[in-house]
């Protein structure tokens, strides 16, 4: 039988402030506000939907292990507290102490390895090969995860979601790919290829360096300080997902520093609070640099507003070169 989703169904709203910095006549941009959501991102769609599959799985689960220090693991801790199991999350030593403080909150144990993602993970595919019928939680490579995520279609396109019809074009933040590769599939399996706008930030760019060269690539390092979207390199089904729309499909770079802006531009628009990852595909429409092929038979854009809780006013105030 199934479970209750651990996710929320989020708002949708037309954005007046985007619409008008897009400008263009027949084009309304709408929002879906992940942001919304119990642990303040997207990522409990698809981590809470992996969760309840594992309990609901033969052999059940016994403990979920999760490797990441970011929203992904705070959404691990929340699942696993919500499903009755103990949780342990890895992190690497350069995940904020306020982050690891949250995923306390949460009952998980927060394990402190290495200096970076790869070593945290490490740790926690040998504690899972410790642990019977554990479930290792990846931050966002796993057909359930993707699944979860896709459950953000189903909101979109339902009756009284307040579109008319499908979007024209959705704009979602890009790091690992997970979120694009959950909502691309729900699409397409509808037989639904709307524009599909990849954003990302110089320095954590491996999408577009893939779309560039016509092969995934693995950065040699993160310099982006878009945290949440420090992943070295897209998974593989996230890439032929992309290879599948075709000419529907795009990505738009911005600097640290431009998502920034959009999200304190967004902070003063809509008074909601976003990390810089999240800023990233607001820039896309506050900068104007939705593709044309999205523009040019009007329509409906959405824009996913992934949220996430590793920022406070007076951080983005200072990535954003403001004065808070």
């Amino acid at each position: 039988m199934p479970l209750p989703p651990l996710h929320v169904r989020t708002p949708l709203i037309e954005s007046r402030p985007l619409t008008e910095a897009l400008g263009r006549p027949g084009c309304r941009v709408w929002l879906k506000l992940e942001n919304c959501q119990p642990t303040g991102s997207f990522k409990i769609r698809g981590i809470g939907c992996m969760v309840q599959r594992a309990l609901l799985a033969d052999k059940g689960c016994s403990q979920v292990i999760s490797s990441s220090g970011g929203n992904a693991g705070l959404a691990a801790a929340y699942a696993a507290a919500h499903s009755g199991l103990p949780c342990t999350v890895v992190v690497p030593s350069s995940t904020p102490e306020s982050m690891r403080k949250r995923v306390s909150a949460e009952g998980a144990q927060v394990l402190v390895h290495g200096s970076v993602w790869r070593d945290a993970h490490a740790k926690a595919e040998e504690l899972v090969s410790a642990t019977p019928n554990s479930l290792l939680v990846h931050p966002y490579d796993n057909p359930d995860i993707w699944d979860g995520h896709g459950t953000l279609v189903d909101e979109i396109l339902e009756p009284g979601s307040g579109l008319s019809s499908p979007p024209s074009a959705i704009v979602v933040a890009v790091g690992g790919g997970g979120l694009l590769c959950g909502i691309a599939r729900a699409f397409q399996r509808r037989g639904l290829y709307p524009n599909l706008i990849a954003a990302e930030t110089v320095g954590a760019n491996c999408l577009s360096v893939a779309m560039a060269t016509g092969h995934p690539v693995t950065l040699p390092g993160i310099t982006s300080k878009a945290t949440s979207l420090g992943a070295s390199q897209i998974c593989s089904s996230t890439w032929t997902t992309v290879q599948e729309f075709g000419d529907k499909a795009s990505c738009v770079v911005c600097t640290d520093a431009e998502a920034a802006a959009a999200s304190w531009r967004f902070l003063e628009d809509h008074h909601m609070l976003t990390e810089t990852a999240c800023g990233a595909a607001l820039s896309v429409v506050y900068n104007s640099r939705v593709p044309e092929t999205a523009l040019s038979n009007g329509g409906d854009i959405v824009v996913v507003v992934c949220g996430g809780r590793n920022v406070t006013v007076s951080q983005l105030s200072e990535l954003a070169g403001l004065d808070s």
